[in-house]
């Protein structure tokens, strides 16, 4: 496994709890390295430093089952200089504080004894995070002798290690009972506002302020004319930047003036969605009630068809985000006039038609 080194900064601390109490904490929940019928080199794994003479290890596979009593007895003798490691599966995926849970044979563990000692993480194979010494590693008294050695994970992981370095020459006689991991549910986003503002009268800026975006997957930009048929405009994916607020804006480009609806779509990284409410703005498409033109089919699947009050000057047709994707300039003397749409991927479209007036009217279509 590729080692590198990861350091987070956290105070020593010396306190008696038990590990199990993150099981009542509202959406927590603690994995152990218990295993029902551990194998080797599978849910645990042991190894020395170097060569160890005198160094031995009892029982491996009693830190990984499923009993809390058995441990797994490893011992280094006195000027051994050398290090020994366990590596403890966990039964689940976790994401937040973890540790190993031990007693020394011969006394308690003290702050000079966990500068001997280092955690890492791993996530399918890979290391994830290594902490070393009193300033990355805290102590729990869980009773009698045991302790647990700890810290706090920023990443996900499945695989606990400990490595003990016995450079300083002591006698190292103590026992794993087992590896433990908790999995906290990240908080979902926060929206702290939403807005929209028509700085031109065919622009439409939306902008937003969201918080703990950690477990956010994106954003999707909601759109309509009427306030009821609403139409994806935009998915934005999300920053997570761990910032104490994430801003986002977009730029609505619009094709003539009129009432717009926006709101987001949110999807967490689980799936799960939630909505925004809905802004309003002036600064969207008019539907014309009298337009310059007819037409048919609505909705249309390959051609549509024009039928002309006067003659007309120049026609386009709109997406959903204000392109052009269709544009006519000539003077349409024919009633009957034909679109091939063929091409057009299916949505909401704004057909926009002039006459030589400079009047224009605008039709809303959809295309299947």
């Amino acid at each position: 496994m590729k080692n590198f080194i990861y350091k987070i900064v956290m105070p020593f601390s010396l306190v008696i709890c038990a590990i199990a109490f993150t099981n009542n904490l509202k959406g927590q929940s603690t994995y152990y390295s218990t295993h029902a019928s551990p194998s080797s080199g599978n849910e645990y794994d042991y190894s020395f430093g170097g060569i160890c003479i005198g160094c031995y290890v009892a029982s491996p596979s009693n830190a990984a089952t499923m009993s809390m009593t058995d441990s797994t007895h490893l011992y280094m003798t006195v000027g051994a200089l050398n290090s020994i490691s366990a590596q403890l599966e966990l039964t689940d995926t976790a994401n937040s504080t973890f540790g190993v849970v031990i007693s020394r044979n011969t006394g308690l563990l003290n702050l000079s004894a966990l500068n001997a000692i280092t955690l890492r993480t791993y996530k399918g194979g890979v290391l994830k995070e290594t902490f070393n010494g009193g300033s990355l590693l805290s102590l729990s008294l869980i009773n009698g002798s045991k302790q647990s050695v700890w810290a706090n994970a920023s990443q996900t992981f499945d695989v606990v290690e400990i490595e003990i370095d016995n450079a300083l020459g002591a006698l190292w006689d103590f026992n794993i009972f087992y590896a433990f991991g908790t999995y906290v549910t990240p908080l979902p986003v926060k929206l702290i506002s939403f807005n929209a503002k028509t700085p031109q009268p065919t622009t439409v800026n939306l902008n937003w302020q969201v918080a703990d975006e950690e477990n956010c997957k994106g954003y999707t930009i909601m759109h309509s004319v009427d306030g009821k048929s609403f139409n994806k405009l935009m998915t934005l994916p999300a920053k997570n930047l761990n910032e104490e607020l994430s801003t986002y804006d977009f730029s609505h480009q619009l094709i003539a003036t009129g009432r717009a609806y926006y709101y987001l779509l949110i999807e967490e990284m689980n799936g799960e969605m939630s909505k925004s409410a809905t802004v309003t703005v002036d600064g969207r498409v008019a539907i014309n009630t009298n337009p310059l033109v007819n037409y048919y089919p609505n909705p249309v699947t390959d051609n549509l068809t024009l039928t002309l009050n006067e003659p007309l000057t120049g026609l386009a047709i709109y997406n959903h985000l204000g392109q052009v994707v269709y544009q006519e300039q000539s003077e349409a003397g024919s009633a009957i006039h034909v679109i091939d749409l063929k091409d057009l991927v299916t949505g909401l479209y704004y057909l926009k038609i002039e006459n030589a007036e400079g009047q224009s009217s605008i039709i809303q279509f959809s295309k299947l």
